[in-house]
């Protein structure tokens, strides 16, 4: 079909051009190229003036965009637009044989990515536009605050907030401890080449297989989780480390101590770690960006600088319906990679590593069948009507799905000694030792409910304790563990759906269907990924340590869940 429609094109062109010429491309190939220029408008919106990368100017102020921006008047003041967006397309298809395609193509594309969040947040959760306040109670049992009278010595009502004055030029000055979304002046579109080879070949004519390579790269992305960064993230630098500059309790220099002599007031402090607090990161700590404005708060920056890439092998086999049976199999190995936020604008490679959600082998089975029996089938084809209505009309339909594990990030106990980055971004890497990892699915433990996975250290590494077991062993104090993000990879995924349903012919061009179906017809039970901490000493209900155990199932979707029958019926006419 695709060969006959191809040459009806062809031919089309082929009046004006030398006949050799045209039976020559009549035989071997077609050609597709497209152009398209992308271009979102958007909204005036509140920023940090000239974007975070422009902070050098040491302005300290949130623009309003010539005071209009908050009615959301179009403008270019503070939003530049980029027309130089091109998204070219381009496809080749070439016959080898008369059996054998070979196919490529190339193609960009853009997308308007979080862009409800980065318009729509840096305007309704600015300051002053919006303030967060935490409201302490005196003491565990106190309430925070009464809702209309003072009782028992509390206000009623939250605190008010004074908003300041608008300043005459229409810029207010951040505060310290009031947290900011911001994105630069001119923000990029997420973007995403992709290509592809393919060759197809027919087997049978109902039988055909294609095999081939399907690639991607993304850039001016969002990360895997979040549409934004803290620009005001600390750097690991420093952590546990004598501040030279620092004073005593007592006011002397703290040169000259040791971390294992210092007062605690002679260790870094986290402001001191921040970029946009009093220089010291940039000074001491070898951060590059940021200045010095006194803030010790989040400042989420949402400036689409992630990337990412996806790399596939598919292999393909299509049965068209012959003899009442159709299906559709594919198998796809498969590698992608991302970003996650940690730290990014100081060393971007410590946040990328394996997609979230990639399941590298994936391998699917979908088919139709009408079974043999009854009127014009192979078997007792020559029924009665009453016979056929027994025994004919019955479809079988299935579908089987068998992939790999998602990844998942190991953790240790003392995360938060050496690494408090790493710890409040559920990003403790530990060092890879060699070892296997030795990840392996054991067997169901009925009395303690858990499966093993991999196994843990009997002891927490460190406190007195060896800091390595097995494959992994504990990062000194502010270096981040060379395992990376998401290194490990959990159990697979298996799942079978089958329906049977049978057609009885009522009347001419009346039908009834029965639809009976099974989802995860099987009963297989999906396991969850393990408990991720290596180390940790908790135990479960039989004194199991769960470090490395599975105590849980993939149940968000039938076909995962437990078994589901569904019965239905549907009149056709």
């Amino acid at each position: 079909m695709l060969r006959r429609r191809s040459e009806r094109r062809i031919s089309r062109m082929s009046d004006s051009i030398d006949p050799p010429i045209a039976d020559h491309m009549k035989a071997a190939m077609f050609m597709l190229l497209a152009l398209r220029d992308t271009c979102y408008i958007g909204l005036v919106t509140l920023s940090i003036a000239n974007g975070l990368r422009k902070a050098q100017e040491k302005q300290k102020r949130l623009s309003l965009c010539r005071s209009y921006g908050v009615y959301m008047y179009w403008s270019y003041d503070c939003l530049k637009n980029n027309f130089a967006n091109f998204a070219p397309r381009f496809g080749i298809a070439f016959q080898a044989t008369p059996k054998t395609v070979f196919r490529a193509g190339y193609g960009i594309v853009y997308g308007q990515g979080w862009a409800g969040d980065t318009f729509g947040d840096v305007l309704t959760s600015s300051f002053p536009t919006q303030v967060q306040q935490t409201v302490t109670p005196a003491s565990n049992a106190a309430a925070v605050f009464n809702l209309t009278n003072v009782e028992d010595g509390v206000a009623a009502g939250p605190p008010g907030y004074t908003f300041p004055a608008i300043p005459s030029d229409g810029a207010y000055v951040l505060p310290d401890g009031i947290s900011q979304t911001a994105r630069p002046t001119q923000v990029r579109l997420p973007t995403v080449q992709g290509w592809n080879l393919m060759m197809q070949h027919e087997i049978t004519p109902t039988l055909s297989l294609q095999v081939g390579y399907v690639g991607s790269e993304a850039y001016h992305n969002m990360f895997e989780s979040s549409p934004s960064f803290n620009a005001n993230e600390r750097t690991l630098a420093g952590l546990g480390q004598v501040n030279p500059n620092n004073l005593t309790p007592g006011g002397a220099s703290c040169a000259g101590f040791t971390a294992a002599d210092a007062p605690d007031s002679c260790f870094y402090t986290v402001a001191q770690r921040e970029p946009f607090y009093d220089g010291t990161a940039q000074s001491q700590l070898g951060v590059k960006y940021g200045v010095p404005h006194g803030w010790s708060q989040r400042i989420d920056y949402m400036a689409n600088q992630a990337t990412g890439s996806y790399n596939a092998l598919q292999v393909v086999v299509t049965k068209r319906v012959s003899n009442g049976l159709s299906f559709l199999t594919h198998y796809t190995w498969s590698h992608a990679l991302g970003h996650e936020a940690y730290e990014f604008l100081i060393d971007p490679s410590i946040g990328r590593g394996n997609g979230y959600y990639n399941r590298r082998h994936q391998f699917v089975f979908a088919g139709n069948y009408d079974l043999p029996f009854g009127r014009n089938a192979h078997f007792a084809s020559g029924a009665p009507g009453w016979l056929n209505n027994v025994i004919g009309g019955f479809q079988l339909n299935g579908a089987l799905t068998i992939d790999g594990g998602i990844p998942f990030t190991t953790n240790y106990n003392l995360c938060s000694e050496d690494n408090d980055v790493g710890a409040s971004d559920n990003a403790c890497f530990l060092n890879h030792t060699g070892a296997s990892f030795g990840t392996h699915k054991g067997s169901f433990n009925t009395a303690g409910h858990y499966v093993p996975y991999f196994k843990p250290s009997p002891y927490v590494l460190g406190d007195g304790n060896p800091t390595s077991f097995g494959p992994f062993s504990r990062p000194a104090m502010g270096i981040w563990g060379n395992t990376g993000r998401d290194a490990l990879w959990g159990p697979g995924l298996i799942t079978s759906d089958l329906s049977l349903q049978k057609s009885f012919t009522i009347h001419e061009g009346v039908r009834m269907v029965f639809i009976a179906q099974a989802f995860n017809a099987f009963n297989h039970v999906n396991l969850a990924n393990p408990d991720t901490c290596f180390d940790c000493q908790d135990t479960n209900a039989v004194g199991v340590q769960s470090a490395g155990t599975i105590q849980g199932t993939v149940s968000e979707q039938d076909g995962t869940s437990m078994r589901r029958l569904q019965f239905a019926a549907r009149f056709q006419f």
